[in-house]
């Protein structure tokens, strides 16, 4: 029986590994992790942000029902936090185990076709490639003179050895600059505005925040953002950040004219880039088919997850983590590839933004099908004001729109308001063929029964 090597003990490496189990591969499987079962999203990302907005949004909802002032225990936030955390990686390592998945927690090295893990070298006939990306640092596109870094954080310092601190600062008051005005960056700013103490300061480049979005959901979701301590600066370029004894100065250029600001933390969220195992691939991008499998290999490598570029979310890499793990038992039966994964694809693929409110969307904008189908487009529109849950709630923000062609088909559906992650799921199903529910929600619970 063949051995099959996963790098990367992320969302897209655990899923095929538990697929390719589940699919009746009985030979040993290695799952390959030189730093955390899980990934960042586990660790660093999705999952201690989608704890900590449960605060937040209880928080603002308790608020608003109750009008009271409520007290925030750090402490309490934090071990709620860490706690949630371990809970999904011991379900993760439990997993593993049920499964007889063998986790080597080491640096995979390449060397003439051969992988190298903990100084021995193995023969491979099937690899894949789940090592996942990094975020872009900010001081290597910035003038600086910086000498003390502590305090510019991203995702993995921001959420790892300094979410303490970091949260104790917030509550006594700090001034936080967030760099890029998308996903990560509207997240953190909305999470950690419950500490009202703190000032929060957003600079996007772009004219509008969550560009990606549709129009009318990036100015609903600004809207309501830009208030309170969210200071949302769009058009705005970082050109410099200096180190003050205690704090930084950032220069930056608004409207035509260089403005400065103090502040005490600037948490980076200008992106990420795939994360390349180079000693395998000496190219600067990954070249991959439909069928997810590296061009121009002689043996049988797989690309899933956030290396193969575009929307880099979890749920996407557990989709594409299905695909591998049909495609290795198909060709290790019937030799040949029989599943694809697309542009068409792709485009299903669900983005869900855990800002207050929430904003989810898929497929076309209005704009691009508008550009695309000549303006032949039909977009619908309903107001939670109107509908009797939402005012049962107290909660009548927000709207959601769908795009049509002429033949009723949806192009794309584009919504902003409480619990939006739980209904663009349901709209998701209109798709019957390829469904991908968002992650972390509820609805994926079906991705175990489907």
């Amino acid at each position: 029986m063949k051995e099959i090597f996963i790098v990367g003990g992320g969302p897209a490496g655990v899923k095929l590994a538990q697929e390719l189990r589940i699919m009746g591969f009985e030979g040993k499987i290695y799952l390959i992790e030189d730093r955390f079962l899980g990934g960042e999203c586990t660790n660093v990302g999705c999952i201690p942000s989608k704890a900590l907005f449960n605060f937040s949004k209880n928080f603002y909802k308790t608020k608003k029902l109750f009008n009271i002032e409520l007290d925030l225990d750090v402490n309490n936030i934090y071990n709620s936090v860490r706690r949630v955390v371990n809970t999904i990686k011991k379900g993760i390592e439990d997993s593993l185990k049920k499964f007889e998945i063998d986790v080597v927690f080491d640096s995979a090295k390449f060397n003439n076709d051969k992988i190298i893990l903990s100084n021995k070298e193995f023969n491979y006939e099937i690899l894949a490639l789940a090592t996942g990306s990094y975020p872009v640092n900010i001081l290597d596109l910035v003038k600086n003179d910086i000498k003390d870094n502590s305090r510019i954080l991203d995702n993995r310092s921001l959420w790892g050895n300094s979410f303490k601190d970091f949260l104790n600062d917030l509550s006594k008051g700090s001034r936080i600059l967030i760099v890029g005005g998308g996903y990560i960056g509207l997240e953190t700013a909305t999470l950690f505005s419950i500490f009202k103490k703190s000032l929060f300061y957003i600079f996007e480049i772009f004219d509008r925040i969550l560009f990606n979005a549709d129009k009318e959901i990036s100015a609903e979701l600004f809207k309501n953002l830009n208030k309170d301590n969210i200071n949302i600066y769009t058009s705005t370029k970082l050109l410099e950040i200096k180190q003050n004894k205690n704090s930084y100065l950032v220069i930056f250029e608004r409207e035509g004219k260089q403005e400065q600001l103090e502040v005490d933390y600037i948490v980076s969220a200008i992106g990420r880039k795939p994360n390349l195992p180079l000693d395998l691939i000496t190219k600067k991008e990954i070249n991959f088919d439909n069928y997810l499998r590296l061009k121009g290999l002689k043996k049988l490598i797989f690309a899933l997850g956030d290396v193969t570029g575009l929307k880099m979310l979890a749920h996407k890499a557990e989709y594409q983590a299905k695909i591998v793990a049909k495609n290795i038992i198909t060709y290790l039966s019937q030799n040949k590839l029989n599943y694809e994964y697309n542009l068409n694809i792709e485009s299903l693929i669900p983005g869900v933004v855990f800002t207050i409110p929430q904003v989810a969307f898929y497929g076309l904008t209005e704009e691009e099908a508008k550009h695309k189908l000549n303006n032949n487009v039909i977009v619908k529109r309903a107001y939670f004001a109107a509908n009797s849950r939402a005012i049962a709630d107290l909660d009548r923000n927000g709207f959601i729109k769908v795009i049509y062609n002429d033949l009723g088909e949806i192009l794309g559906a584009h919504m902003i308001g409480n619990d939006v992650d739980l209904l663009v799921s349901t709209l998701l199903s209109y798709h019957s063929e390829i469904v991908v529910y968002p992650h972390p929600t509820l609805a994926e619970i079906l991705n175990e029964l489907l």
